[in-house]
């Protein structure tokens, strides 16, 4: 996975056996791009700008922040700094019982640099679990790494009425 974010913009690539996803979260659209194609959505298509900005809020450490008056009563929350990747982090863990629908206790943390590079992501849940860190990081993006990688389809012209 390599993320990108600057001025408001964001980037994730995503890397399976099945092939590479890119989500492209500009000011003035959202992409989706995969096998040599990109589809674009204007920014003021809500259900496109609402499924990136959800993928993206994961990886946001303002959005993190902004929901720790919602965590329930019995989950434990810390806030601790360390080195990752030779860079300063702030990370945010949890564990306890966030999610009531699941059984047992979930447990994870989210550790961002200063200006919000996501460097560490992990959960722990009875079924599934996830854990992500940098191997080395740099807060050096261009404008350039917010463009569509491949040919762009506008989905917005298809939708028109």
């Amino acid at each position: 996975m390599t993320i990108y974010q600057k001025d408001g913009s964001s980037r994730f690539d995503l890397s399976s056996a099945d092939g590479e996803i890119i989500f492209i979260s500009a000011p003035d659209a959202t992409y989706l791009c995969t096998e040599n194609q990109c589809l674009k959505y204007s920014a003021d298509d809500e259900t496109a700008s609402a499924s990136v900005d959800a993928f993206s809020g994961i990886f946001s450490a303002d959005a993190i922040t902004a929901g720790i008056d919602e965590i329930p009563d019995g989950v434990d929350f810390d806030v601790t700094s360390e080195t990752i990747a030779g860079v300063d982090a702030t990370c945010f863990r949890y564990s306890g019982d966030l999610d009531p629908t699941q059984a047992g206790d979930e447990s994870g943390e989210f550790c961002f640099s200063d200006g919000g590079l996501l460097l560490r992501l992990a959960f722990e849940g009875a079924d599934e679990s996830i854990s992500f860190e940098a191997t080395s990081a740099s807060e050096d993006v261009s404008d350039s790494d917010f463009d569509p990688p491949f040919p762009v389809t506008d989905l917005s012209d298809l939708l028109q009425p």
